[in-house]
């Protein structure tokens, strides 16, 4: 897990420092996956009391509306089932979920893992004995057929924690919200993004209470399949994915240890720059003899890779502007005015945490929704001959619709939260781009590579211009 982070006053604009972020790790803020990781980004206005309030709470009132939704409306006896194994495969998989907060319901899963049941049972019955042999030579079918029911039932799954989580994120929001309001929080508000990171992982079919996987470089399967990403926010703080290529740190090929293999697995994969970027070929493995004539001759260079391609930036979350025509719709309809694009003059977003004397029209309900991306493993060697494949990819569900409420499969890299003094002057493809050219290009060993990103952004906004604080995150995923 590699999280960058940067925050600038901008003093030459600036007084005060009212911005704060959040970052926490696995199994570390008592959320009820310990996979899950939490990024969030406050922007602060009318004093900081605000940004301090969620800095502490609103990660553990989202850990704490998460236990509470999956006890009452996903868990219970269908829990209960999922963990004896008795997964209902009775729908179809799908690539896409809705983002509003729907609850879920036990017993509609009881139903669907009965059914199923019977039917197994009622097939059983009725097959002939005199079939014994068939039933034998068929084997290979039924097990196909158990395959496929368990993918259907692990990404059910998937997305019923997905419904869970999203609800808990609304919930979260506003009873952080009121929390504030009895804590004395009037005037001063905030803009907040936020996002709940879980990877999805192979061995989950078998056992979802199994231990996180160690980072064992030979063992290929530690990485997870595919990367569920809950995000919410309310006012003008935004979470950008990027989209293209997701790399899996690849496994060390057994043969020796390739200077250009780990060079490709730390600049691709998230390793960062590791030291064997820096170690030479005769210190990793004993020189093989060779005659005088050859010993002087330096090895031919490797061919390089073929770069990744290129990028789409998918946002994740929606402004929540004043001048937003839907929002103007719901002040005006609330009995409140937007004058010179402000909420009765004053307020220039149109949803936050605080800014309680106008919560009439200021409301504080979040934007959800969710992202599912796939990991691909894009440079292969594992096939011996070293010359960086490049695995094909089918167009099909790459790209996010745009509509930001639907969970889709994609390929991701990084996941970038900031407040609005980064995205008031570098657009969201920008910023992708950015970050992928300083991570990836000439200056990854210079300025930090991944680790450096944000600090990047930062100083590009302020380059630009920009007259407002800037927090920027960026997650890798």
């Amino acid at each position: 897990m590699i999280v960058s982070v940067a925050e600038e006053m901008n003093p030459t604009r600036r007084n005060t420092m009212e911005d704060a972020h959040v970052v926490r790790r696995p199994g570390s803020w008592g959320a009820p996956d310990p996979r899950a990781s939490f990024v969030s980004v406050m922007d602060g206005h009318g004093g900081r009391r605000i940004a301090d309030y969620l800095e502490d709470h609103l990660a553990s009132n989202v850990a704490g509306e998460w236990s509470y939704s999956a006890t009452t409306e996903g868990g219970g006896e269908g829990k209960d089932a999922r963990r004896r194994g008795d997964r209902g495969a009775g729908s179809t998989s799908s690539s896409t979920t809705s983002s509003s907060s729907s609850s879920l319901s036990s017993s509609a899963f009881d139903a669907t893992t009965t059914t199923t049941t019977t039917t197994t049972m009622a097939d059983d019955d009725e097959r002939p004995r005199s079939k014994k042999r068939r039933h034998d030579h068929d084997n290979d079918d039924d097990n196909e057929n158990i395959t496929t029911m368990t993918t259907t039932a692990r990404r059910t799954e998937e997305e019923m924690q997905g419904d869970v989580v999203r609800l808990a994120l609304e919930r979260a929001f506003l009873l952080t919200d009121v929390r504030s309001r009895l804590e004395g929080i009037i005037t001063s508000g905030a803009t907040v993004a936020c996002c709940v990171v879980i990877p999805n992982y192979r061995h989950r079919r078998g056992n979802r209470d199994r231990a996180l996987p160690t980072n064992d470089d030979d063992d290929d399967d530690d990485g997870p399949e595919s990367i569920s990403i809950h995000a919410a926010n309310a006012g003008d703080a935004r979470a950008v994915l990027s989209s293209g290529t997701a790399v899996r740190r690849r496994r060390r090929r057994r043969g020796g240890d390739d200077r250009r293999g780990s060079s490709s697995r730390s600049m691709m994969a998230g390793e960062g720059d590791d030291d064997d970027d820096d170690v030479d070929d005769s210190t990793a493995r004993p020189p093989m003899a060779a005659s005088s004539s050859s010993s002087s001759r330096p090895p031919p260079p490797p061919p390089p890779l073929p770069p990744p391609p290129p990028t789409t930036a998918i946002r994740l979350t929606r402004d929540h502007k004043s001048t937003d025509p839907d929002e103007v719709d719901r002040i005006v309809k609330s009995g409140g005015f937007v004058v010179r694009g402000r909420v009765l003059g004053v307020l220039a977003v149109a949803r936050s945490i605080g800014d309680h004397g106008l919560k009439e029209y200021v409301i504080g309900r979040p934007h959800v929704s969710s992202t599912v991306v796939r990991i691909v493993d894009y440079y292969d060697d594992d096939d011996g001959d070293n010359d960086g494949d490049r695995k094909d990819r089918s167009d099909e569900d790459d790209h996010y619709d745009g509509k930001g409420d639907d969970a889709t499969y994609t390929d991701g890299e990084f996941l970038i939260v900031a407040c609005d003094g980064l995205w008031d002057v570098i657009g969201d493809q920008e910023a992708v781009d950015l970050v992928r050219w300083h991570a990836c290009g000439r200056r990854r060993r210079r300025d930090g590579g991944r680790e450096g990103a944000s600090s990047f952004l930062v100083g590009e906004a302020l380059r630009r211009g920009s007259a407002d604080n800037i927090t920027v995150v960026v997650y890798w995923l």
